[in-house]
């Protein structure tokens, strides 16, 4: 049953072409992760400073989220997480990260302050 209700729902809102669910917002973008209706969503909006991406794949063996903060901004980002799970940037652990803060790290989440640039986090399962 909930393998059929997550087929019929990435039929009536994932679009195969664009990688978008919905209208392409970030809430929309989050419940697809959430409830592993997509395997992978692509975000993004244009803003007066230029393009926001939010980007994330998810598979068994990890989810990896990529992000671009625009120039003269900065972001904060939280991202879901499971107990045991490593979080890295690149290839190095965000503690070793000289490019964002860390602002807290629970079981359940990671909240991190991003300067501007192109970022790709990854949760190793």
């Amino acid at each position: 049953m909930a393998a059929e209700s997550a087929e019929a729902w990435a039929r009536a809102f994932f679009d195969p072409g664009t990688g978008k669910v919905d209208e392409g917002s970030q809430t929309a973008q989050s419940f697809a992760l959430g409830f592993g209706a997509a395997q992978s969503v692509k975000c993004s909006r244009r803003s007066i400073r230029g393009l926001i991406e939010s980007n994330w794949t998810n598979s068994p063996e990890k989810t990896t989220f990529e992000f671009t903060i625009l120039p003269d901004t900065q972001a904060l980002v939280i991202l879901p997480k499971r107990e045991g799970e490593t979080l890295t940037e690149g290839s190095m652990l965000i503690e070793e990260s000289k490019e964002l803060s860390i602002g807290s790290i629970t079981p359940k989440s990671a909240g991190l302050f991003l300067l501007s640039g192109r970022y790709g986090f990854t949760f190793k399962k």
